[in-house]
């Protein structure tokens, strides 16, 4: 490459050769990297001497050549395809982001390095220019690093066990064990015999949110534990202080944070004793929250499966029969007289096979759900038409059905779903009112999402039911299979929205609901 002059166009931003007082052959051979340039077709075009001293190769040898020449064969075909997606949508970054990346001297060695990439626009042509950084040292660094890190928490661990057999070797390494809480990656916390804080360390404040000076002197139960475990860990507490458990003692229980969310801390718990007889208890803990919500997910998953097997029997053994069976009786009772007591029997028994029919239903969406067929959906017409379904239904009657007027708010989901996400919400909303009663409905646009909302003036949800409101089968009804609001945040979430569920100080219980806005000019009402 002979003129590079005014060449870098990136979006708008300064050409970053024309803010160097030097030229361009002058600002490859001053910069502290070793840099390539490369051709839209992945040939090298232009180098410093950089990188003729980094992979050992002269100039005249590596100009024209590919740039995979560069790097160990077990890459190379990857990296083809790599530069030409590269050259689809070049901008600014680093390569291989959260990848280990490897140069190939020309005497077979490899070594770690980054790279970043920048386009570069000559003379109508693309062209990239790489910047590759040896890291050998630096890995080796950050090995060592994290090799005196593992150490490190190795001994705080050994410490904490010494703490709690020696009351005398724990005044003599007082001090020199407030350093190390400070450097622990895990939260560590010392409670005294009066329930308050004593200390901790860095770590444990940034998991609650607040600094160190903010929670020392403060009940640790009363202040920092959920209420519902609260009396639980209390006891936990005296029988450790009391003796009555392991001295070096495990536990795992949530946290509450600064912000209002929950943390769970798997905790490990030793007994200090002071030279006044008094004792206190040191705790070391890990954040487990993630690794819960994943086992969870994983369990989940799986009972699904073992669900969706038995949701196959359920349609083939009973869905059908049912069908037949309801059927039959309807032509049975069609020959009764309306006024008689086997009528009233007969009517009953294929009421009770319709809900039977419909709890099967339940089942078989929630176990198989089916993937979103997604078209425009203007959201009044779905709300219009879940509001006259549910009107059809003799026990709703008594609901007076309240639909705000506000902007028209399009959304991109299949239209079956969303009929049978608003019919469980306005079910659920009606039942719990005994199908009598003000329920009122609004949609609106927020941001990017249109919003549902849907407010009823029942009893509401009582607190200690709310963790499980959308477990399978879980319902506070005397009548009910547990799995409308399950299904129903299962289709919130697959039409890519979310939904939350709110008790407002008038009573009652408030329900919304936010998908996505689609700009799509076509619509279909359902």
């Amino acid at each position: 490459m002979t003129e590079h002059r005014g060449a870098a166009r990136l979006r708008g931003a300064p050409d970053p050769l024309r803010s160097l007082p030097m030229g361009p052959i002058g600002l490859l051979e001053a910069a502290p990297d070793a840099i390539v340039v490369v051709s839209a077709d992945g040939a090298i075009v232009d180098l410093n001497t950089r990188t003729s001293d980094l992979f050992g190769r002269a100039r005249a040898t590596l100009l024209g050549q590919p740039i995979e020449t560069l790097i160990p064969e077990r890459f190379r075909s990857q990296h083809t395809r790599q530069v030409r997606e590269y050259f689809l949508d070049p901008v600014v970054r680093p390569m291989g982001a959260g990848l280990q990346l490897f140069g190939l001297r020309d005497d077979g060695t490899e070594f770690p390095v980054e790279i970043s990439l920048n386009p570069l626009h000559e003379d109508g042509q693309l062209h990239a220019i790489a910047a590759i950084r040896d890291v050998t040292d630096r890995r080796a660094i950050e090995a060592e690093l994290r090799q005196a890190r593992d150490h490190l928490e190795a001994q705080v661990a050994e410490r904490t066990s010494e703490l709690a057999r020696s009351h005398q070797e724990a005044q003599r390494e007082r001090d020199r064990a407030r350093r190390i809480l400070d450097v622990a990656g895990v939260m560590m916390v010392g409670i005294g015999a009066d329930e308050t804080v004593q200390i901790i360390n860095r770590a444990g404040a940034e998991l609650l949110g607040q600094p160190a000076e903010n929670i020392v002197g403060k009940n640790w139960f009363d202040h920092f534990l959920p209420e519902e475990i609260r009396e639980d860990m209390r006891a936990i507490f005296r029988d450790l202080l009391a003796g009555r458990l392991d001295p070096i003692h495990r536990e795992e229980n949530a946290v509450l944070c600064m912000d209002g969310s929950k943390r769970t801390i798997s905790w490990h718990n030793t007994v200090l004793i002071e030279d006044d007889g008094v004792k206190a208890t040191l705790s070391s803990g890990a954040d487990v929250t993630d690794h819960r919500r994943a086992e969870r997910a994983l369990r989940e998953a799986e009972n699904l499966a073992q669900l969706g097997k038995m949701a196959a029997v359920v349609a083939h053994e009973i869905k059908n029969p049912l069908a037949a069976v309801s059927g039959a009786l309807e032509v049975v009772r069609d020959d009764l007289d309306e006024a008689g007591p086997q009528r009233k029997i007969v009517d009953d028994v294929i009421a009770r096979l319709r809900g039977l029919a419909a709890t099967v239903k339940d089942l078989l969406d929630f176990a198989r759900p089916t993937a979103p067929e997604p078209v425009s959906i203007p959201l009044t017409a779905i709300v219009q038409s879940t509001i006259n379904l549910l009107q059809q239904d003799p026990q709703m009657a008594g609901l007076e059905l309240v639909v705000a007027a506000g902007p028209e708010c399009v959304v991109r989901g299949d239209v079956q779903q969303l009929n049978r996400l608003l019919y469980n919400l306005l079910l659920n909303a009606g039942q719990a009112m005994e199908g009598a009663g003000r329920v009122e409905i609004s949609t609106e646009p927020d941001g990017a999402y249109c919003r549902i909302e849907i407010r009823d003036h029942g009893p509401g949800i009582p607190e200690e039911k709310l963790p499980h409101i959308f477990e399978p089968f879980y319902t506070t009804k005397v009548r009910g299979t547990g799995l409308g609001l399950p299904t129903s945040r299962r289709i919130v979430e697959s039409h890519g929205g979310h939904m939350e569920i709110t008790f407002p100080e008038g009573g009652g219980t408030c329900v919304r609901v936010w998908l996505a806005t689609d700009d799509g000019e076509e619509s279909r009402a359902p």
